[in-house]
């Protein structure tokens, strides 16, 4: 887990470093999970694109685009999707924090359209590929705990790799008013036991991951090659 050290974006991070319970590394500079990327400066972009990025996927609805616009939106040579789910524009703070946080990431995983699209534009890029929505923990937690369990992370690792975006949001929200800040602690936090009732829930329903992806209809050649990405080989599925 290698966090890039922006000014601005604070929840950046390679996924890679990861060994599976094959005993194989998951490979870095293949997949970036992010927070908002509206404060990169222009040095930052720039390093990204040095390392490689070729594409960025932007998870967040219209309305969290028009009110902090990713700076790859109009970028001459790295692609960006717009794949959005959980439209915040629908809640009010006190519904989302009515909401348990892992049935919303229950929900969005079984989205089959929202999963389906991220997957397989993961999959199209032979270079690295950067995705975020605007903490990087919720909507970017789930897609990355999924590529997780394709290549067989064990969960206490993929449960270490989600709460340690709490400490590093800590300087995103600082500025927050503390009594707004105590009313939504859930919303903002990344619980270990949020991400545990998450992986629990696919474990039970999917005992073999790979009927998980079947479910959303992602093909075998997707799952694949993204398995040939983060792993460097192509895996038997």
């Amino acid at each position: 887990m290698r966090r890039f050290n922006f000014k601005a974006v604070y929840n950046c991070r390679d996924i890679g470093g990861f060994i599976t319970s094959s005993n194989q590394l998951v490979q870095s500079n293949v997949f970036i999970r992010s927070d908002n990327l509206t404060d990169l400066e222009k040095s930052e972009m720039d390093f990204l694109e040095e390392r490689g990025v070729q594409a960025v996927i932007d998870f967040r609805h219209k309305d969290e685009i028009d009110h902090a616009p990713d700076p790859f939106a109009k970028h001459p040579r790295i692609d960006y999707h717009n794949i959005a789910i959980l439209d915040h524009a629908q809640f009010t703070l006190e519904d989302l924090n009515r909401i348990k946080l892992s049935d919303l990431y229950i929900s969005m995983a079984e989205n089959e359209t929202f999963v389906r699209s991220v997957f397989e534009t993961l999959a199209q890029y032979d270079k690295t590929v950067l995705y975020h929505c605007t903490a990087g923990k919720d909507r970017t937690g789930v897609i990355t705990a999924l590529l997780f369990k394709l290549v067989g992370v064990p969960d206490i690792d993929i449960i270490a790799d989600y709460e340690v975006s709490f400490t590093y949001l800590v300087p995103k929200y600082a500025g927050r008013d503390e009594n707004v800040s105590e009313m939504y602690k859930d919303l903002f936090d990344s619980k270990p036991e949020t991400m545990e009732t998450f992986l629990n829930y696919l474990n039970y329903k999917y005992p073999n991951i790979l009927d998980y992806f079947a479910s959303k209809r992602i093909s075998n050649e997707t799952l694949e090659r993204i398995k040939h990405k983060l792993l460097g080989e192509i895996g038997a599925l």
